[in-house]
């Protein structure tokens, strides 16, 4: 697969994460720890379409920690995302 078709693949399923978390929070009894789970999904999958469109290579990996510390290699102003709200996803 080529890296535009990678990229794209990644941000599709990030956007599809998105919308059904948003989807169940609009639900009259949200199943929370689906929608934090989603969450992370979509901000993971992001991350690793941004490594991808950057042609930055990583280790398979589900922690937003470590997504973030690469991506800031890439661009310093991936800083401001380092947030323990961001971070706890992984959890």
């Amino acid at each position: 697969m080529n890296k535009q078709k990678l990229v794209l693949n990644w941000l599709r399923k990030a956007k599809a994460d998105l919308k059904v978390a948003e989807d169940e929070l609009k639900t009259i009894d949200p199943e929370y720890n689906v929608v934090g789970f989603l969450f992370q999904q979509f901000v993971e999958k992001y991350l690793k379409a941004f490594l991808v469109a950057n042609e930055k290579g990583f280790e398979k990996s589900h922690s937003i920690e470590y997504l973030l510390s690469i991506c800031k290699e890439i661009d310093e102003d991936i800083e401001k995302f380092y947030t323990e709200d961001l971070i706890a996803l992984t959890q």
